[in-house]
C-alpha cells in the first residue's frame, strides 16, 4: 500500500488530544474504560502493527492484575 486514505484510520483514533492517558491506557472522563490496539497509538509504526497491540494487551494486563 502506497498510501493511506482519508476514509481509513488503523491507528490514533483515542489519541486526540487529551482523551487517553498514556500510562494507564484508560480514557480520560468514563473510569474502568481502557483503549488498547491500534487506535491508542498516535501513528502506525514501521513494522507489523499486531506485535505493537499484543505488547499492548499484555501490558494492559499486568496493570490490571497489580490493582
Amino acid at each position: 500500500m502506497r498510501y493511506i486514505s482519508e476514509t481509513q484510520k488503523p491507528a490514533g483514533g483515542a489519541c486526540r488530544g487529551d482523551a487517553l492517558d498514556a500510562e494507564s491506557l484508560e480514557l480520560r472522563g468514563c473510569e474502568g474504560v481502557c483503549v488498547v490496539g491500534a487506535a491508542a497509538m498516535p501513528a502506525l509504526p514501521r513494522v507489523n502493527p499486531s506485535l505493537s497491540c499484543y505488547a499492548m494487551g499484555w501490558r494492559l494486563g499486568e496493570l490490571l492484575a497489580a490493582e
